[in-house]
Parts: C-alpha cells; structure tokens; sequence
C-alpha cells in the first residue's frame, strides 16, 4: 500500500504543473499497479489496483488508495499538504511467508497523520514530507522533473530520498525473541534506515477530459533493512498504468 500512496504524491507534484498551463480540473483516476514485495513471501510479486480522487472545486481535497489530502496553495509555486495515510507501512502476514520464515508475527499497517511543503519551479517540483504512527515515523525528499513533449503526451522523472525511525524500522524489519524459529535463528534489532528511488513516467491526453498514463520505478533500501531475516532484497521495483477523467 506504501507504493500506491508514493504513487499519488508523484503524480499530483506532476498536476501542479499542469495547473500552470490550464485552469486545473477535478480529477479521477483509475489504475492498477504490478508490485514487488519486500518480504520473503512465497508470491514475491502482486497486483493492486489504484484510485484517486482530486477534487479541486471542493477546497483542493485529495483522495487515494488509503490516504485523505488536503492541499492549500500559498503562492503560485508553493503549497503546504495536509494528509491522514490509513494503510502506511509494509504489511504482511506469517501464512503468506515461505517456508520457515512463519514463526513471526504480522505486520500491520499505520494510521499515519502528516504533511508536506511542495515548491516548483520552472519545470521541476520538490517536495519534502513527514508523516507518523502509532508504530513510527517516516519522511523524506523527493524532486520531479516534468518533460513536455507535446501539447498532449507529457513525460517525467522522479527521485526520492525516505527516512524511517528507529521505531518504524524495528516493527516492520526487526525480529523479536517470541519469532524466533525455523529459518530465523536469531533476535534483530535495527536501528533508523532509509530507502532511495527512482520513477519515470508519462501522461497522454486525448482530450480535456480524458488522459492515460504509465510509471515504472526502482526502491533500494538501506542495511538496516535488507539485512533484515525476513527481506529478500534490497532493491524492488514497481509499474503502474491508468486513466484519468477530468471533470
């Protein structure tokens, strides 16, 4: 669920731009993302499907798949994001784990309650975020760079920078005396972390009205992670594709 929330922070920084070239529209889009998983699951890939609700005539509300946004611009360039994330986190279950690796305890996702600060300029938006849970905090950086083809087909590119607290990190990675078993024969106990990535992408409008679009991306994540017992690597990957109707 992480990613398609990733998702929708990255395609709404590539809005703000089109917000600049065309009175900004209400938006629905509709999508389904193909994912690695972190874990050593015995499926190590799955799909997902992806929904988000942009509602700018109604005070620039923003829903996704597992999140509420709130968006207020302060200048033409500038604008701060409120958020509540209702699956943050990396979730998992001990019976969808290989064999010998189903001694641990599931992992829930968060409620996360957070907000970001996105600037852009000329052609390029950051944004810098921190969101936290009741199972700890994450934020990070990340920097968009919007391509223009032509009037109808548009191309990006992304990359992120995302911290995780200790106590983050230790619930989702770490491995506690009870989990022990099997496979895993020894306590974990991480400490902070953090993951880097990178997207590219594009948008293709038909008309005002209706428009597709596709994204592929790499997630690498730090030591504290992957040396984790239950990870199976260290690099994951993503790709998304959908359509979106203005209104």
């Amino acid at each position: 669920m992480r990613k398609l929330v990733l998702l929708a922070v990255l395609l709404n920084s590539v809005a703000v731009f089109a917000e600049k070239e065309d009175e900004h529209k209400s938006k629905i889009s509709l999508g389904g993302a193909y994912f690695q998983d972190i874990y050593k699951t015995e499926k190590r890939a799955g799909y997902q499907p992806y929904v988000a609700f942009e509602f700018n005539n109604f005070g620039n509300l923003e829903i996704s798949m597992g999140s509420l946004g709130y968006r207020q611009e302060i200048t033409k360039d500038l604008s701060i994001n409120g958020s509540v994330i209702f699956s943050d986190g990396f979730k998992v279950k001990p019976d969808k784990m290989k064999e010998g690796y189903r001694s641990i305890k599931k992992r829930d996702s968060q409620v996360a309650v957070g907000g970001s600060i996105t600037y852009s300029f000329k052609n390029i938006a950051t944004n810098l975020s921190l969101q936290g849970g009741k199972r700890g905090m994450s934020g990070g950086v990340d920097v968009t760079a919007y391509l223009p083809i032509t009037e109808k087909f548009v191309t990006f590119a992304e990359a992120n920078v995302t911290m995780y607290s200790k106590k983050y990190t230790d619930y989702y990675f770490g491995i506690k005396d009870d989990e022990i078993g099997g496979k895993i024969t020894s306590k974990y106990s991480p400490k902070s972390s953090y993951s880097y990535g990178f997207s590219i992408g594009s948008n293709y409008a038909f008309n005002d009205s209706f428009g597709v679009f596709a994204l592929a991306g790499l997630t690498k994540y730090s030591k504290e992670i992957r040396r984790s017992p239950i990870v199976e690597d260290k690099t994951n990957y993503q790709v998304t594709v959908g359509a979106s109707f203005s209104f």
